[in-house]
């Protein structure tokens, strides 16, 4: 973040803030002793096995694609809108949680047909939250816990009136 504008930031709604919101407060190398130091985005990739971690660092594109479609084949889950598209990891996971979903197909499983709480009696399947296949990704946020936050979701948190969080 040194010296790029929040312009210039991409986000996962597109460059730079929200219009009318907030900007966002950083200041290199001046640590404040309440702020955590470590991101949310950060603490999601930190707890993911090292042999999944590359993939946050590759470019999109077939070699990326790849190596994902190796590691499922080795038993890793791969979280395609996180690991393989870039998504923010606590407003994917939030918004998932928002459409009441508890689990998502990894890379390479198929995917979800009927959303939750829709009973489609023409489906092959309907969601069942309580049913994850083995390998699918646990939709959670705890990993956000006691981290710097994704302030545009924390902002969309307060307009809806949710309560603050404790982390």
């Amino acid at each position: 973040m040194n010296g790029v504008p929040v312009s210039q930031i991409p986000t996962m709604l597109g460059m730079g803030p929200l219009p009318g919101a907030a900007p966002v407060q950083y200041v290199p190398g001046a640590p404040n002793a309440s702020t955590p130091k470590i991101t949310e985005a950060d603490a999601y990739w930190n707890a993911q096995p090292s042999a999944v971690q590359v993939l946050r660092n590759m470019d999109p594109g077939p070699e990326k694609y790849n190596v994902a479609t190796q590691l499922a084949a080795q038993g890793y889950s791969i979280d395609t809108q996180i690991m393989l598209w870039g998504w923010d990891p606590q407003m994917t996971m939030t918004i998932r949680q928002e459409y009441g979903y508890t689990w998502v197909p990894s890379w390479g499983q198929p995917a979800i047909t009927t959303a939750p709480g829709v009973s489609d009696p023409f489906a092959t399947g309907n969601y069942n939250a309580d049913a994850p296949p083995p390998g699918s990704i646990k939709v959670t946020t705890a990993f956000a816990n006691g981290t710097v936050q994704n302030q545009v979701l924390l902002n969309l948190e307060a307009a809806q009136g949710v309560a603050p969080r404790t982390s």
